[in-house]
């Protein structure tokens, strides 16, 4: 009978060990989503920042409004592309 009893005791710690891996696991996941989120607020923020840099980099190396509405275009463009590929990683 002690050894029923030893079993019976060995598997309620087992299970209790078990419910306790479960409940960190699910904190693990909801961290998990938590820093996904703040990652693709940050790509969304560095995005903006990069833009409104390269633009302010346009704007002083370019001579005239000609070539600085080309370069835009071809920013918008580059920028369009970096959007799709970003949404694709998140799909």
């Amino acid at each position: 009978m002690d050894s029923l009893q030893l079993l019976q005791d060995k598997l309620r710690l087992l299970l209790r060990r078990h419910h306790d891996l479960k409940k960190e696991w699910a904190s693990f996941q909801v961290q998990i989503v938590r820093q996904e989120e703040e990652i693709q607020r940050l790509n969304i923020l560095l995005q903006k920042a990069t833009q409104e840099n390269m633009a302010l980099q346009i704007n002083h190396t370019l001579p005239d409004a000609a070539s600085r509405k080309e370069a835009r275009n071809r920013l918008d463009a580059v920028i369009a592309d970096i959007d799709k590929l970003l949404s694709s990683l998140h799909e």
